[in-house]
């Protein structure tokens, strides 16, 4: 499942899709404020917790999470899916933090990673859920600056977070899933 297609940000206000060199998809934002706050963490979660906490990619993480939900649980109700075959793709798979994180490293996402303050983020253990949080606050963005959800959908597919359309699309998203448990991405069963 995982392809060779890889994220960059143009210009600080293009999300591209690549694969080599071959552009598969571009969204440009309307208010690139969104994508820059996106690729923004706060060093510590104990600054995140403050009140007065400068703004950062977790409340775009809050709606991404939620708009890719509704996404997903959509196509899966679409097309007829039991509750078993959910909780195998999202609850164990998708939609879980090591999932995304994974899928960032692989994408390339967190190569456009940016701390608060200007601090740089070489040196700065970046662990799962930071990666999962700013893979999240890149569909948040998305769907806040366009309001449609076809190309929330297909940022997500690019990010490798989709609902299978066939039973071959689902059968090698569960021997990839599946891969990624053996190699310990993954938590079991």
């Amino acid at each position: 499942m995982a392809t060779n297609t890889t994220i960059d940000i143009i210009g600080h206000a293009t999300l591209r899709f690549a694969s080599g060199t071959e552009i598969l998809f571009e969204y440009a934002f309307k208010n690139p404020a969104l994508l820059f706050l996106a690729c923004t963490v706060e060093q510590s979660l104990a600054a995140v917790a403050r009140k007065n906490a400068p703004p950062n990619n977790r409340q775009l993480a809050i709606t991404g999470d939620a708009i890719a939900r509704a996404v997903l649980s959509t196509k899966w109700i679409e097309g007829g899916g039991s509750t078993l075959q959910w909780e195998s793709i999202h609850g164990r798979g998708i939609a879980t933090n090591r999932y995304l994180a994974h899928m960032a490293e692989i994408k390339g996402v967190m190569e456009n990673l940016a701390m608060l303050n200007g601090c740089s983020a070489a040196g700065i253990p970046i662990n799962h859920t930071i990666k999962a949080t700013m893979v999240e606050a890149i569909f948040g963005a998305v769907w806040l600056d366009s309001k449609d959800l076809g190309v929330v959908e297909e940022v997500m597919r690019l990010l490798g977070v989709f609902w299978p359309v066939d039973a071959e699309v689902e059968r090698m998203l569960l021997v990839f899933l599946g891969e990624l448990r053996q190699l310990g991405v993954l938590g079991g069963v």
